[in-house]
């Protein structure tokens, strides 16, 4: 027995081990920050940490409490600075709730809107198409129906199939417990996994839609402040409104590690959010984390990283553009992005099968990583996708140095050329 337990070895992360740093190993997979940006966001917790340490009494000892269920006012009404600073909108700190990131305030939103109050029928969550593919895992954890948004080829939504959809669902609602029909979840802002935003006449559209259906909007804003280029994105939805949520998160601007987020929505939202059971017993969810972020703003530090971060990432958008359009075949189409973390790579009609059983392994092979596009679609299979998702490759620029891009790049181009030919002449 014993020796049969020492020769088990566990399966790796991809998070564990040093390994996932070395220079020759490319992964354009993982939407995760870079070591380098983490050493970074180590200097910045070691300050605040330290700042805390000399704060006054009341102050220090507060952030080892359990803490306000919304969080404590002091981080909330920095938080709302410095979001207002970064927008370049107001944001109010009664608007806003201390979460432990985006997938928490998304798992909140499920469980006190839909999930919590028996004989509503199954639940319905509406995604775009392609979406970020690991909340569908969490809306059907929840017992949701993931159902994509009717999008033409062009990317166009359909709004007089969807009516056709959202009309046969048949909720009981109350204003008090389930005040919704049923949610609707968007990356509006540099979207995960193509990188595309919303036009302001499509958000508007959507919003009408969902006033008149009675559904909830839920945007994942957690790359709003990446942006490349000399303003903020403007602000689609109207936060302020009684069906609109915001969920950010400091996992991209800082690290993923310190678990802390934040959700911005009316003070009738923030106030059922906060009387979820578990917040209630717990207390804020990330009390000690949001006053070291406290201390990051107060200071000065966070703003000037994020300044330094979007250079960074800057840097990377042209060497990943750079490289994809020196090395492409012709026939596969991309975009460069304009904030966020990620490409959209799509290759030609009836790729699938070449992507899954030869280009996957072959990748790995040359230390090259990347999202397979096929997890992105809300189809999940279930029937044909005609919107280019199993043909289509999620690269992430977040995991990766801006050094390594253009070698890591060269890899994967070559692989492709050698599938569908040469360059454009």
């Amino acid at each position: 027995m014993a020796a049969s337990q020492a020769a088990r070895k566990p399966a790796l992360h991809e998070y564990d081990g040093a390994g996932d740093y070395d220079p020759d190993n490319y992964n354009f997979h993982i939407g995760a920050p870079h070591q380098k940006e983490l050493l970074e966001c180590s200097k910045i917790i070691e300050s605040a940490t330290l700042s805390l340490a000399k704060a006054p009494v009341d102050f220090r000892t507060s952030a080892f409490q359990y803490g306000r269920e919304q969080g404590a006012e002091p981080v909330l009404s920095a938080l709302a600075g410095f979001l207002s600073q970064e927008y370049q909108r107001p944001v109010d700190p009664e608007n806003l709730m201390i979460t432990a990131g985006a997938s928490m305030a998304f798992t909140l939103v499920c469980t006190e809107f839909f999930c919590k109050y028996p004989g509503g029928g199954t639940p319905v969550v509406f995604v775009e198409h392609p979406t970020y593919f690991l909340v569908m895992n969490i809306a059907q954890d929840f017992g949701f129906h993931v159902e994509p948004i009717p999008t033409h080829v062009n990317g166009e939504i359909d709004f007089g199939q969807w009516a056709a959809v959202a009309g046969k669902i048949q909720h009981t609602t109350s204003p008090t417990s389930r005040p919704f029909k049923s949610m609707v979840y968007l990356v509006p802002t540099f979207r995960n996994p193509t990188g595309v935003t919303l036009t302001e006449e499509t958000a508007n559209k959507i919003h009408n839609f969902c006033v008149e259906q009675n559904l909830l909007i839920h945007c994942d804003d957690v790359y709003n402040i990446l942006y490349y280029g000399e303003k903020p994105p403007v602000k689609l939805f109207p936060v302020g409104e009684s069906n609109v949520i915001s969920a950010g998160t400091f996992s991209k601007l800082l690290g993923p590690g310190l678990r802390v987020g934040w959700v911005e929505a009316p003070k009738e939202i923030i106030s059922k959010l906060g009387s979820n059971g578990m917040v209630v017993s717990g207390g804020c969810v990330a009390q000690f984390s949001s006053f070291l972020i406290e201390r990051a703003i107060t200071s000065g530090d966070l703003t000037r990283h994020v300044k330094d971060l979007r250079a960074r990432y800057t840097e990377k958008v042209r060497a990943i553009s750079a490289a994809l359009k020196a090395g492409l075949p012709e026939s596969v189409k991309w975009t460069s992005p304009t904030g966020g973390y990620f490409v959209w790579i799509v290759l030609p009609e009836g790729s699938a099968e070449f992507i899954t059983k030869e280009l996957v392994p072959a990748a790995k092979a040359v230390g090259v990583r990347f999202g397979v596009g096929a997890r992105s679609c809300p189809l999940r299979g279930a029937s044909p996708c005609e919107l280019g998702c199993p043909n289509a490759l999620r690269l992430s620029l977040g995991h990766v140095t801006v050094d390594q891009i253009p070698e890591g790049i060269a890899r994967l181009c070559k692989l492709l050329r050698d599938r569908f030919g040469g360059l454009k002449a």
